[in-house]
């Protein structure tokens, strides 16, 4: 494949080679023309064999009823259009030889179901009269198709054969959707071939941060970050084989199956059946291939190389090469039948396996600014800045002065004195390299002085295999089992270890999916589908093991930070590297997931009624630590706080760091210690639906869901919520008379492991129809509810809460203008270690409001379940030529939605008013609320709460004054609202491709935004807490029109094309078998 590309375009010429083992290509038969054949294994020993496995696998595995498979059902009837009962219909799949029967009922309705994506033929019998044929049914993922029969009188022995029928429209379904065949699967160009990305071939799906390209190299939870139709990113559901490839760490696709290895898939955005549920946009279902009566397969390669790039225009004003770039993408695929001694797996048993490997090594071009040497030296003679000490030369055994009220001095020369630079700053002097270009001289230093190209890169390997047996005419096995492991590979600029966003991360899945079904009768079937998934997510720094005594450390901190996780502390300072070292790429995380699911379900047929019925379960136990600054982070004013020497650098070599600091959402002044959380959350769902076709015409869709969604627990009872009416423990120190403080947090009673209540009111009805105006033309309309998952807010995952990653704040200044403290002992008391259930209820409290000062916790009292209704009215005809065109209004209300967390901390919109008017009148000022007034909580020389013996006025004025900040996570106050305009036009041109058009034209508007921000760019953030109306706008995620053009498309030249049909084999090699493919968006 040869890739031309331009900006939102992107298409491939093609030129097809197959691989095909077994026979030469000349002698392939078409599907069509493949006989069937039956065989007459004796089943007792099948029978007991497949017990036993089914049996284990319902006390070891867990099962789920959802499916990929499609279904058949339809009226058979006489010329007169009387009903014919008992007519035996079987449906035969030409690719595997495979038979699945039906019989139909007292009013002439047949259901034939687990069809899995192919080509079939349909044979309908019945004595008394001619049997009929139908050839060429092409059927999809999770097809539910109409497909009716007139049987004539005659002799069983006569046939009539239908021929040159257009594929069926789904008359009975209300969900909108679109399917991805087979060809763009696996033929669309594709960067990294990550199948994902064409979800968005979709109407209504937008991709988000991340989300695009390979997935190597990129944050996982961007591999499924698409919005659709409404939901915001990663709230939608990915299946492969019927089995979730979600688990509850944020929702988390676990496996982004090859693009070879996939069959087709089908993209649902509106009101699925009472069946699908824990999502809040869409749901996307992957098929993988399976074997065929033929052994075939393939070998491909895809490569990228810096030499078929253009360069940059920037990198070629300054002379630079192109950047580096190495990527190969290569694997095998394979299937047939399942030959053993003695047996022949012909239309019976069938295997499918893949493997792909994927290397890429690339560059990223860093400009930096870093210190000269005489910077270093603590000269900063030739800055225009006049250095200043805000100590005026009188320092404690820290370099700090607290408490010194003695106005700044300047630095005699601008030059720190070499006794005044902190040891522990001198000793970090190192994470920056010498200068390597001479920069560019400002009034402010030497700027831009150190470029590089950080290499960096990755790889993955996946293993697919797949087996599929048809065990007797009524009872079908399949068996599914991925492995893949990605390799993400450091970007290190500086060489220090310090890296760009992380260090070395690797991840793991092994995924296994087994399905059986039984046809206990033509009217009832009952269906197991079973799946486990694990899942390992290793973030690793590059310098972990660092001994924090070389610093000038106590010893003690190595103890407390455990050295997987322990690493030089980051400082951050004000354009020096910051760029780089900002960006706490030191992080380090440690993630093992398992996820089980169970559910058994049931479909009857009765009349004109189908009812299906079932239960799901779902167990996750995820057990998982994450640190950004085990050994802590400094910021030297990079947040936009004024630097106390009056030069960021200086500030640095002083050891003066700043305050709490939020830059680019990374937080500094803290060291986090996490405890390593096992966290599980289970979920259960039982759902009915009736399939009621009502006329031949109508067919309604009835539907109900109930779910019990179990909150996160923790094995070891480390959880805490907060109360916010609960009177404080404060109060029992705090002088008689005095105003009594309410808001606190407890610990879960033990034995309970969770610290939310089980919302046991989530109902989900589903209501739905399609109507055939036409035999070319549908009506389909339908509303469902659908309760967010509740694990799609990270905040409420147990290794968030307060006593699983207890964080130790430094205090940079009390008065803004002197150092209260330095890095050489950044915490005097010591780094705190996750206290867990150890400390009490008491000690619990004390630890928050002494220690972390402040709370993001969970409101036990006030967690509503969050869900979004959908709702949709579609159009669909059939034009000549063979296009499907669909039009569909699509609505989406999300209601109780979450933020990440909310601040409840925040002073009153009265109270701020009147200080604005008063400040207006020109009497008391609204500054005032920033004066300093005495720490209620300074008791008896013990500072009970905040930080120093004296505070602000306005932080008394809070409503929780002995903490600096209560954010609580899962608080369910948000809404969104979505109307789309959602046009599909579609065209399979017979043999030669086909096109898709989608178009949507919507508009999102919400008070919230996505619960992955560190993944986007552009995300908004709440002004006013007490006013959440006023948040109302369009979401950042708002796109008002998109238009996706896919297409696969052969060219009319070689054998059995337009022209050049007759040409010869070589020349027909020549010439033959190119294509187009390509989207345009």
């Amino acid at each position: 494949s040869y890739p031309l590309c331009w900006p939102s375009r992107r298409f491939f010429l093609r030129r097809s080679l197959s691989l095909v083992l077994g026979f030469p290509l000349s002698q392939r038969k078409p599907a069509s023309d493949i006989a069937v054949e039956r065989s007459g294994v004796n089943q007792g020993p099948m029978r007991r064999v497949v017990s036993v496995v089914l049996l284990g696998l319902l006390f070891s595995v867990s099962l789920r009823a959802q499916s990929t498979n499609a279904s058949l059902t339809g009226r058979i009837t006489d010329p007169k259009k009387a009903v014919i009962t008992e007519a035996t219909i079987t449906v035969i799949n030409t690719s595997t030889g495979i038979h699945y029967q039906g019989l139909t009922n007292e009013t002439g309705t047949y259901y034939v179901s687990n069809l899995p994506p192919g080509r079939y033929r349909i044979e309908v019998e019945k004595l008394g009269f001619k049997a009929v044929i139908q050839s060429g049914v092409i059927l999809h993922v999770q097809d539910a198709l109409e497909v009716n029969f007139e049987m004539m009188l005659g002799s069983a022995s006569e046939s009539v054969t239908v021929e040159g029928v257009s594929p069926p429209l789904d008359m009975e379904s209300s969900t909108v959707g679109t399917i991805v065949e087979q060809r763009k699967a696996n033929e669309l160009p594709l960067n990294g071939r990550n199948v994902f990305n064409l979800i968005v071939l979709a109407p209504s799906v937008i991709p988000q941060g991340n989300s695009t390209g390979t997935p190597v190299g990129v944050n996982p939870f961007g591999w499924g970050n698409y919005q659709v139709s409404g939901s915001f990113g990663n709230q939608s559901a990915e299946y492969l084989d019927g089995q979730p490839l979600n688990i509850g760490y944020i929702n988390l696709p676990v496996l982004i199956p090859t693009q070879d290895s996939i069959q087709e898939f089908k993209v649902q955005t509106s009101n699925l059946g009472a069946e699908w549920g824990r999502f809040a946009g869409g749901v996307i279902n992957l098929s993988t291939k399976g074997g065929t009566n033929f052994f075939r397969g393939s070998v491909y390669e895809y490569i990228r190389n810096r030499i078929f790039n253009a360069n940059d225009y920037f990198l070629n004003a300054t002379g630079t090469e192109r950047p580096p770039w190495v990527q190969n993408q290569f694997g095998v695929e394979a299937g047939g039948p399942f030959h053993l001694p003695h047996h022949s797996g012909r239309n019976r048993t069938f295997w499918f396996a893949g493997w792909e490997g994927f290397r890429l090594r690339t560059g990223e071009p860093f400009t930096a600014t870093v210190p000269t040497a005489a910077e270093r030296a603590g000269d900063f003679s030739a800055i225009n800045v006049s250095l200043m000490d805000p100590c005026a030369g009188s320092v404690n055994a820290q370099g700090a002065c607290p408490g010194s009220n003695a106005a700044p001095t300047p630095f005699q020369g601008n030059v720190v004195p070499s006794d005044r630079v902190n040891p522990t700053s001198r000793a970090l002097l190192t994470l920056w390299p010498a200068p390597n270009s001479p920069g560019v001289i400002t009034p402010s230093g030497t700027i831009n002085n150190f470029n590089t190209v950080a290499r960096t890169g990755g790889n993955h390997n996946q293993v697919v295999v797949r087996i599929d047996r048809d065990i007797t005419s009524r009872q079908r096995l399949f068996v599914r089992f991925s492995h893949w492991n990605v390799l993400d590979l450091p970007i290190d600029p500086l060489q220090n270890g310090l890296c760009a966003d992380r260090c070395s991360e690797k991840y793991a899945t092994n995924a296994m999916a087994v399905a059986y079904n039984y046809d206990i009768s033509p009217t009832t079937i009952l269906d197991f589908n079973t799946g486990i998934s694990r899942f390992k997510y290793n973030r690793s720094p590059t310098n972990a093991g660092f001994d924090l005594t070389s610093i000038g450390w106590p010893a003690s901190y190595n103890v407390t930070v455990p050295a997987i996780m322990r690493t030089p502390p980051t400082p951050c300072v004000a354009n020096f590297a910051d760029n780089i070292m900002c960006t706490q790429g030191q992080s380090f995380i440690q993630d093992h997931n398992t996820q089980y699911n169970l559910s058994p379900s049931l479909t009857l047929m009765r009349g004109r009624h189908r009812y299906h019925f079932g239960l799901q379960y779902e167990a996750g136990y995820d057990n998982y630590a994450q640190t950004n600054v085990a050994s802590g982070a400094f910021d030297f004013c990079a947040s936009g706080q004024p630097c106390f020497s009056g030069f960021p650098f200086a500030d640095f070599l002083l050891g003066y760091a700043d305050n709490f600091s939020n830059f680019e959402n990374h937080f500094f002044a803290q060291a986090v210690v996490p405890a390593f959380t096992a966290g599980k959350q289970g979920y259960r769902a039982f759902f009915f639906s009736d399939t009621w076709h009502a006329t031949d015409k109508l067919t309604m869709s009835l539907g109900l869901r109930y779910e019990l969604q179990g909150p996160w627990s923790e094995r070891f009872n480390r959880l805490t919520y907060f109360d916010p009416g609960a009177p404080s423990y404060l109060n029992q120190f705090l002088p008689a008379g005095s105003p009594r403080v309410k808001g606190d947090a407890f610990l879960v009673p033990p034995g309970t492991g969770s610290n939310l209540p089980l919302p046991k009111d989530n109902l989900a009805p589903r209501i739905g129809f399609a109507y055939s105006m036409t035999p070319k033309t549908i009506l389909r309309s339908g509303y469902g509810i659908f309760w967010v998952p509740n694990y799609v807010s990270f905040a409420l995952n147990p290794n968030n809460d307060m006593v699983n990653a207890a964080s130790t704040t430094y205090t940079g200044t009390v008065d803004g203008t002197h150092p209260y403290n330095s890095i050489s002992l950044p915490f005097p008391g010591g780094i705190s270690p996750p206290p867990g259930r150890s400390l009490g209820t008491e000690g619990t409290q004390r630890f928050l409001t002494q220690v972390v000062k402040s709370i993001t916790e969970v409101d036990r009292a006030h967690h509503p379940n969050g869900y979004v209704q959908q709702w949709n009215v579609s159009l669909e005809r059939e034009l000549p030529a063979g296009f499907l065109l669909s039009a569909a209004y699509v609505g989406s209300k999300g209601t109780h939605l979450e933020q990440y967390s909310q601040q409840v901390n925040q002073l009153s919109d009265a109270l701020l008013a009147e200080a604005a008017a008063q400040f207006a009148a020109g009497g008391r000022s609204a500054v005032t609320l920033l004066q300093s007034a005495p720490n209620p909580f300074f008791v008896n020389g013990q500072t009970l709460a905040l930080a120093a013996p004296t505070t602000t006025v306005g932080q008394l004025l809070r409503p929780f004054p002995q903490y600096t900040s209560v954010e609580l996570a899962g608080q369910g106050s948000f809404s969104s609202i979505y109307h789309s305009l959602q046009i599909t036009a579609r065209r399979r041109f017979a043999g030669a491709g086909s096109l898709l058009v989608a178009y949507t034209n919507s508009k999102l508007i919400s008070n919230t935004d996505t619960l992955t921000s560190w993944l986007e760019t552009g995300v908004g953030a709440i002004q006013d807490n007490n006013n959440l109306r006023a948040e109302r706008s369009l979401s950042s995620q708002d796109v008002p029109q998109r238009l996706v053009i896919s297409y696969v498309l052969d060219l009319p030249f070689g054998q059995g094309r337009k022209y050049l049909t007759n040409i010869g084999g070589f020349w027909n090699g020549v010439v033959g078998g190119w294509g187009i493919d390509g989207v345009t968006t």
